[in-house]
């Protein structure tokens, strides 16, 4: 299985219909890379994520977190497709009190009055009861045109910042049917916003600001606009000030006491992009992509100057700040809870994370073995799916991208840091007992009879003797591939999906001496391959699925191929289907009973970007990076589950 690609946020709308080209030999090939690209700009349909004919979403677990927000001693975060409820009483260690699956990834939170009301992406507005932390519960959605990213509730009104529609005022007086008011279409694309009063300050992307008369909710009116130089991104206004986290612009600081005429009055450069801000006391504290928090004291707003900043391990996307602590949705690494009593040191003193952004995942109906790309892996107890519940953990030193278990042994390619196995004999406390640096970037592992094949990216083809799992040995390598992804074994041939050489087949009889006898270039990139009998299945990056005939492993044929949507990552056969991890479109189900006419099935758009898929029994497991990991059902007969609650068992 390949190493996946930096994660892409961008959604394919998928119709009820599904559309399947097959295209044999001599065949059209499908769209080109740049079409597919165009095509991820449209939003997904609404009920995209609930099910497909075939697949019913049982459960959401972990996921990168993006948004959070701070009401007393709880922390309600968003925690890939999920609301998560946090006991923050003690910050050095938190507890995860209950959590309830949201149809989209969630991308804003905002606190009113026991209910909690969230932006999820393409399904908009949510609406959660959190009387009960270990209970939540939906109470009522709104699906906004666009891409939700956040919102502002006063008293029953809730305005949104949507990608579509800019500005979106919604009256949630019954917050079971809450009901569009108004809206102020935008130019750029609406990001964040601020209320003050009966004005609302909207960041538009890349044109700035965007100043708003909401005195009549129904008829919103522009006042002012200020165009920023960078991509505006995040917004507080103090005191006629408005304060914007611009991106590649810094901190950008705005008079707007005159809405007419906003007028700039300072900047600062930021060491990394700013993505969101608070500010308090004179002090603003910037959420950056790259380097984490930033703190700038800004007494003097003309002359804004460094105060600390503080390096978080994964990616600042919102922050919140409570008395002297500072709540940090750090993406795949979970939330930061940060002191900043004395600005000028800011220190790291608790952590909440489950799950962060999933590359890859190997099961039984009763366990998931997941890889967290920054923290290694994660032992499941899938016995309930409907309540999955962590085991143990062990971080690996690198980026954990592709597992295999054999037994009481994982083995995992872990990038930069070669191949890691893994002792699973005590599952609540599993060990690194062996590794392997390989001179690459380790992205895919196979095992047979005490080798281990890894596909080490610029590092060609890898073999490893395992049958001393504690000391594993090089026993051969083949160069003969420009960027090994994937890579699948056979008998006496190993399979490599090289991204920019297609199919390439490795005579691996005698170990020590790997010997290429064949290259095939498929369409795309190739990423993954999958061998059953004399067919190769190999997941072809833009290309989709292509399906070879390797009876001869020295002529190679293609036979087949169902064009993909986005970048078909990975692949897993079971039985008489083969699921494919699509980054763009999700899960795709192909029946290929006949090799020679796959046939499209089904496909369930993820919540995040789906980079690997395991099939136990009837459930079907699929890493969804940001989107955690996503937990499915093969059915005969399409049903539609409602939201579904996880609650904390009492101590």
């Amino acid at each position: 299985m390949s190493a996946p690609f930096k994660p892409i946020f961008r959604i394919l709308s998928l119709s009820a219909t599904l559309v399947l080209t097959v295209a044999l030999i001599g065949g059209a090939l499908g769209p080109s890379r740049a079409q597919a690209q165009e095509d991820w700009a449209a939003p997904a349909s609404a009920d995209s994520l609930e099910g497909a004919p075939g697949l019913v979403r049982l459960n959401s677990f972990g996921g990168s977190v993006a948004a959070s927000v701070i009401v007393g001693n709880l922390a309600y975060i968003g925690e890939g497709s999920d609301l998560t409820i946090v006991d923050v009483t003690t910050p050095a260690n938190p507890q995860r009190l209950g959590s309830i699956t949201l149809p989209d990834v969630v991308t804003g939170i905002a606190f009113d009055a026991d209910r909690v009301y969230l932006t999820a992406g393409f399904r908009g507005l949510t609406i959660v009861d959190v009387t009960n932390p270990a209970a939540p519960a939906i109470v009522g959605n709104f699906v906004t045109p666009g891409l939700a990213y956040n919102l502002r509730v006063m008293a029953d009104t809730v305005y949104i910042a949507d990608s579509a529609s800019g500005l979106l005022i919604i009256d949630a007086t019954d917050p079971v049917a809450p009901t569009l008011t108004g809206r102020y279409d935008t130019p750029g694309g609406g990001r964040d916003l601020q209320v003050v009063g009966t004005t609302a300050y909207l960041v538009d992307g890349s044109v700035g600001m965007r100043i708003i008369d909401i005195t009549n909710p129904a008829a919103p009116a522009l006042l002012g606009t200020y165009d920023t130089p960078g991509f505006g991104t995040g917004i507080e206004v103090v005191v006629g000030l408005a304060y914007i986290a611009d991106g590649a612009g810094g901190l950008q600081i705005v008079n707007v006491s005159a809405p007419a005429t906003p007028t700039l009055v300072g900047t600062y450069g930021t060491i990394s992009r700013p993505f969101d801000i608070e500010i308090a006391d004179d002090l603003v504290y910037l959420a950056t992509t790259d380097l984490g928090l930033e703190i700038i004291n800004v007494s003097d707003p003309m002359s804004p100057t460094f105060v600390a900043n503080l390096e978080t391990p994964g990616v600042a996307r919102d922050i919140d700040l409570a008395g002297d602590l500072i709540y940090i949705a750090d993406g795949g690494s979970g939330l930061q809870i940060v002191n900043v009593n004395d600005p000028a040191t800011p220190t790291i003193v608790g952590r909440y994370e489950l799950l962060g952004n999933t590359t890859s995942v190997s099961a039984t109906d009763t366990v998931a073995y997941v890889l967290d790309e920054d923290d290694g892996l994660y032992i499941v107890d899938v016995s309930d799916p409907r309540d999955p519940q962590v085991i143990g953990n062990v971080d690996t030193p690198g980026r954990a991208l592709d597992i295999v278990v054999v037994g009481t042994l994982a083995y995992i390619a872990d990038g930069g840091s070669g191949l890691q196995v893994i002792d699973l004999s005590t599952p609540a406390n599993p060990q690194i007992v062996g590794t392997f640096n390989t001179p690459g970037l380790a992205g895919d592992v196979e095992i047979q009879d005490n080798l281990a094949f890894i596909a080490d990216g610029p590092g060609g083809l890898i073999v490893l003797d395992v049958s001393v799992p504690t000391a594993p040995q090089l026993r051969g390598s083949s160069s003969e591939a420009v960027f090994a992804r994937g890579v699948g074994v056979a008998g006496n041939f190993a399979y490599v999906a090289d991204e920019f050489g297609g199919l390439r087949i490795f005579d691996v009889s005698t170990p020590s001496t790997v010997i290429l006898r064949s290259q095939l270039s498929t369409l795309g990139d190739p990423r993954d391959v999958e061998v059953r009998g004399d067919l190769a299945y190999v997941a072809s990056g833009f290309g989709g699925l292509t399906i070879v005939n390797v009876s001869d492993p020295a002529t190679p044929t293609v036979i087949s191929q169902v064009t993909g949507i986005g970048p078909t990552q990975r692949i897993t056969l079971a039985d008489d289907k083969a699921f494919l991890a699509d980054s763009v479109a999700g899960l795709r189900m192909v029946d290929i009973t006949n090799p020679a006419q796959p046939a499209l099935l089904s496909t369930v758009r993820t919540p995040g970007d789906a980079r690997a898929v395991a099939v136990a029994g009837e459930l079907v497991f699929v890493a969804d990076f940001r989107g955690g990991l996503q937990i499915y059902e093969r059915e005969t007969l399409f049903r539609t589950y409602l939201p579904l609650v996880r609650v904390a068992e009492s101590n």
